[in-house]
């Protein structure tokens, strides 16, 4: 009998010292993403969706020793968590290191994005193809806190030689443009294209008598898994996080899986 009870002491203690292992091993993280950023990244019934939080799941099921969740904010709001040390990370930002020297390093570029305007096709009948020099006198929307408009756009904007008229997501700035209260839109154009179809789907836009057409090429930015560097030592585990995302996320471009992954999110 104590030898029984002996053995079964043995093994509840080797339970929990492997239970306290894994829990030691399994570093939980949480990532912030972008909440109103849609196709990329977006809230839809309470649980993250995109392109990136596609991207990043696989990456994450790959990546040993860490437990990672998201949590989806307003962009802003995410920004401002990574400015104060509070957040991990966030994406997926563009790279502006000067803008936002809170924010250092970044990632392995994931996604290539071209920066584009739409606009009511009155507006185009001249020609504009020159950025920001073309569209003085205009209003122009695009995503609060969303930088690739460009430092030449905002300092026309701080000067009055256009209106700059900010929204809190992708949605609500097309229905700004719908409504006319902005002349042209700026932003992601995968993002401007996945609003629109959304909108038509909604009844919220006909393209026959809205008319509205793509203007300048702004930029072309890669998104970015970007970490805070304000964080003075909270989060020790961020190098070896780094290091093995950016493996992951290299061999994820290297063997098309990223680009399967757009594939089959536009065709769900």
């Amino acid at each position: 009998m104590r030898t029984i009870r002996y053995l079964a002491g043995v093994v509840v203690a080797v339970i929990i010292e492997f239970t306290s292992f894994a829990s030691i091993a399994e570093q939980k993280v949480i990532i912030l993403g972008d909440d109103g950023y849609a196709p990329f990244s977006f809230i839809k019934n309470n649980q993250p969706q995109g392109i990136y939080v596609n991207i990043l799941k696989e990456v994450f099921k790959k990546l040993e020793g860490y437990d990672v969740s998201f949590q989806m904010l307003p962009w802003k709001r995410s920004l401002n968590e990574i400015k104060r040390g509070t957040g991990f990370a966030v994406f997926p930002p563009y790279h502006f290191p000067k803008e936002r020297p809170y924010m250092a390093p970044y990632s392995e570029p994931i996604l290539l994005e071209q920066v584009i305007a739409i606009c009511h096709n009155k507006v185009l009948k001249n020609e504009r193809k020159k950025w920001p020099e073309d569209y003085y006198g205009l209003k122009i929307g695009t995503n609060d806190g969303f930088l690739s408009p460009g430092p030449d756009f905002f300092s026309a904007a701080e000067q009055g030689r256009l209106s700059l008229i900010e929204a809190t997501n992708t949605r609500s700035g097309l229905r700004m443009l719908l409504a006319r209260r902005t002349d042209c839109y700026v932003n992601a154009e995968m993002s401007i294209r996945w609003g629109l179809l959304r909108l038509r789907q909604a009844g919220l836009y006909d393209p026959g008598l809205d008319q509205l057409r793509f203007g300048a090429v702004i930029d072309a930015e890669w998104g970015y898994i970007g970490y805070t560097n304000t964080d003075n030592g909270a989060f020790p585990f961020k190098d070896d996080f780094i290091k093995k995302v950016n493996k992951i996320i290299r061999a994820m471009k290297a063997d098309g899986s990223i680009n399967q992954i757009i594939e089959d999110f536009f065709e769900y």
